[in-house]
């Protein structure tokens, strides 16, 4: 929504723009809120999307005990060799 020389535009899905806006429609209640049907079926859908989710959850967990903990030490710097070179061959 943008306000150009006093007017609101609207951009529609297809990217053009809208002057004005929509008049709203007169709903019964019937179409305002869902029926018992619908909303037991959503509420059904949601119940086996959060079963889903944790059962994902549950391999992921599995899998990555199931693999070694991947090594954080990061291999040592041109400087950082140098310097070990130069110790050892002191030493020596």
């Amino acid at each position: 929504m943008a306000a150009i020389r006093g007017r609101i535009w609207f951009w529609s899905a297809s990217h053009q723009p809208i002057i004005g806006g929509q008049i709203m429609k007169m709903l019964p209640s019937a179409e305002l809120f869902a029926p018992p049907k619908r909303k037991r079926n959503t509420n059904d859908w949601l119940e086996r999307a959060k079963f889903v989710v944790a059962a994902a959850r549950d391999r992921a967990v599995e899998m990555a005990q199931q693999r070694e903990a991947p090594s954080m030490t990061r291999p040592p710097t041109v400087l950082q060799r140098r310097r070990l070179a130069e110790r050892l061959s002191l030493k020596s």
